[in-house]
């Protein structure tokens, strides 16, 4: 494993493997296995994986100006 960047939210970390795999076996299955397990240990170990976070400041020294349009789309339409 090896450390190679600061992230804005994260240390990045590289792990370099050698796998011999059979025909049968895919390499995305090994690496979401491998992902798997290092969540795990990760996990019993109590450390938690940080999420970013994104505040959102107003500016409320005078009132939102709040418009209704009556001919905008249905949010629920759209997304079907």
């Amino acid at each position: 494993m090896q450390f190679e960047d600061f992230g804005s939210d994260a240390l990045l970390f590289s792990l370099y493997v050698w796998v011999q795999l059979k025909p049968e076996i895919s390499w995305t299955v090994v690496a979401s296995d491998l992902r798997y397990m290092i969540y795990k240990t990760l996990t019993e170990h109590g450390i938690v994986m940080a999420f970013p976070q994104r505040d959102i400041h107003l500016n409320n020294s005078r009132p939102l100006k709040i418009r209704v349009l009556a001919d905008a789309p249905d949010i629920v339409s759209v997304k079907r």
